[in-house]
């Protein structure tokens, strides 16, 4: 059985308007879940919004997950939460850090993820402020370097598709927002793209992305032929199996057992 999920990261640069079209966007694509970063804090709200302890990177759960989060924590430039058996990560880096303090980050973060149990399933959303032509940057920079040596020893999946800008202003445009998961996860989503073509008043275009998650199917119990016997319910049964057994001597010994198996059956379901 295959539920379909569908997904919006974007870094809202702090803009209330840029809030406020976003949430028009959840509401016309069917959103389930926001990764965003830089909000604006006056505009966040309380309502199953989760944020990290700087504010700046946030998850809103939109009504279909509402009531299914069952975990969710913090940490300064990460937030996270855990839906049903997958956990969520939204991360921010500011550029004007160095890349010592972008390493201190990631081992935070890394340090984080191996904290919890099961983590297997996950996805990373973040605007880190790190290019490499590993997920569509032009060129790849020394702080690309470092997140690509992150990924490789937390065995993480890039999902980035194609070269288009995630920021994109009238001084120019890269590719510094990044989506990651666990293999599992990983080959349940399709269809992520950047859109280029749709105004959300942010300097970072809106990414989309959909998860088709395979859940099992609960199987019903086989049902099985029981009996509550008592002594005198046994003793009866007894007799009557005697009765029953009526088959020749020197017949094959499979014939007898499946004989005398469907007898038994027959006197129990008849006593």
């Amino acid at each position: 059985m295959v539920t379909q999920h569908r997904f919006l990261q974007v870094n809202l640069n702090r803009s209330a308007m840029a809030m406020a079209l976003m949430r028009k966007t959840i509401e016309e694509k069917n959103i389930d879940l926001v990764l965003a970063q830089e909000p604006n804090i006056k505009a966040l709200g309380t309502s199953d919004i989760y944020c990290d302890t700087k504010q700046d990177a946030v998850i809103i759960v939109c009504d279909i997950f509402k009531s299914n989060v069952s975990e969710c924590g913090k940490g300064p430039g990460y937030v996270w939460v855990r839906i049903e058996d997958t956990l969520y990560y939204s991360c921010y880096f500011s550029p004007n850090k160095s890349n010592q303090q972008f390493l201190c980050f990631l081992d935070k973060l890394q340090r984080d993820i191996k904290g919890k149990k099961n983590t297997n399933k996950m996805i990373i959303s973040g605007d880190l402020n790190a290019k490499s032509k590993t997920w569509g940057a032009k060129y790849t920079d020394s702080r690309g370097k470092i997140l690509e040596e992150f990924i490789a020893e937390a065995g993480l999946w890039i999902i980035n598709v194609g070269n288009r800008p995630t920021f994109q202003t009238e001084r120019g445009s890269s590719v510094i927002d990044i989506t990651l998961a666990t293999e599992m996860v990983a080959k349940e989503i399709s269809n992520w793209y950047v859109d280029t073509d749709s105004e959300n008043l942010s300097n970072h275009n809106n990414i989309f992305y959909t998860r088709n998650k395979q859940t099992k199917r609960i199987q019903e119990p086989e049902k099985t032929n029981s009996w509550i016997l008592n002594t005198a319910g046994l003793e009866k049964i007894k007799k009557q199996i005697a009765e029953y057994w009526d088959f020749p001597i020197n017949a094959d010994l499979n014939e007898k057992v499946k004989y005398l198996t469907e007898t038994i059956k027959e006197v129990c379901n008849n006593s």
